[in-house]
């Protein structure tokens, strides 16, 4: 399978996601078929940092939409208190495989920094999904521990 595939299979189960929590809040299957999308997302977040020519680039582009999408998300998934969408969710993964590729040690320790401040500010996925973007870079050669981590 193409990683254009799992895109396009994780945007549509997105948007059969964001739809059923508009317009069908009460119908709980819209919601299941929606989770589909971030591990998806979160593997060619890791996939991405491997294939990537610049990763300063990646990772910039990927802050710039997270803070774009960010209204949006606000204005879809109101919340009292301070909320913030999946992208940067993907973004603190991105940045802890970068760290982690220059330095195990240090990567290991911000990206428990990095889920720290994710629970404490309310990511959207939060510790969980930095982890698995983690698990999935660190695992990627080693299926037989990848599952478990998963």
């Amino acid at each position: 399978m193409t990683s254009f595939i799992l895109k396009l299979i994780a945007c549509l189960s997105m948007l059969i996601d964001h739809t059923g929590y508009l317009f069908f809040p009460d119908n709980i299957i819209l919601r299941y078929i929606g989770r589909i999308s971030f591990p998806i997302f979160a593997f060619q977040i890791s996939e991405g940092f491997i294939h990537t020519k610049n990763n300063k680039r990646y990772l910039l582009r990927l802050f710039l939409l997270a803070i774009i999408s960010q209204y949006p998300f606000s204005l879809i998934f109101q919340s009292e208190k301070l909320h913030l969408n999946t992208i940067f969710t993907l973004f603190l993964g991105l940045l802890s495989i970068t760290i982690y590729n220059k330095n195990k040690t240090l990567g290991m320790v911000s990206a428990i920094i990095f889920t720290i401040l994710a629970s404490i500010i309310h990511f959207d996925y939060g510790r969980i999904g930095i982890l698995l973007i983690v698990s999935y870079y660190i695992f990627r050669n080693k299926k037989l521990y990848l599952s478990p981590s998963y």
